[in-house]
This record gives C-alpha cells, sequence and structure tokens, in this order.
C-alpha cells in the first residue's frame, strides 16, 4: 500500500532545478514550477466550460440564476392560476361534495 506524500515534501520550496533536470524533469524556472504545483493557479487555468475558473464560473452561475428566476416567474403563474380556479370552484351557487 502506497502513502500519499505532501506536495512540499516532494519538491522543495524553491525547487531544486538541478535535481529536476538530472532525472529528466520539465526545463522550467522555479517561478513557473511553484505555478504549476499552485492550486489556485491550476484552478484559473481551466476556463473551458464546466471548469473551475472563477470568470467562468460567474457566468454559468449567472445563467442558472436567470434560469431559475424564469422558473420562479413560471411558477407564481401557475399559483395564480391555480388559485383563481380555486375560488371559481367554491363560489357561493356552486355545488361541493
Amino acid at each position: 500500500m502506497t502513502t500519499a506524500v505532501p506536495v512540499q515534501v516532494m519538491v522543495r520550496w524553491p525547487a531544486d532545478k538541478e535535481a529536476l533536470l538530472a532525472v529528466g524533469g520539465p526545463r522550467l524556472t522555479p517561478q513557473e514550477l511553484r505555478d504549476t504545483l499552485d492550486p489556485y493557479e491550476f484552478i484559473c487555468r481551466r476556463r473551458g466550460f464546466g471548469g473551475p475558473a472563477p470568470e467562468v464560473v460567474d457566468g454559468q452561475l449567472a445563467v442558472a440564476r436567470q434560469g431559475v428566476e424564469q422558473d420562479l416567474a413560471r411558477l407564481a403563474e401557475v399559483h395564480s392560476r391555480l388559485r383563481t380556479a380555486r375560488e371559481r370552484l367554491l363560489a357561493p351557487g356552486k355545488e361541493t361534495a
């Protein structure tokens, strides 16, 4: 069974560039490596539909909110029509069972 090792243990900060190159690692500057391994930077780079980048999520939330508003308006209309129909059915002069 393998035990997960935190990133901070696997890569020294700042990263040892010579060690990375010795094992055939990518030729990145220490800053590029930090950005590559940074969870926040990872999220910000994911800009595709359904991705977690903040501006993408904001756009998706705006569309979802608009859909909810439309659903609520339709629901209010249906409730109003049902209320009117109920009042007509229960109006004086109507027979009830």
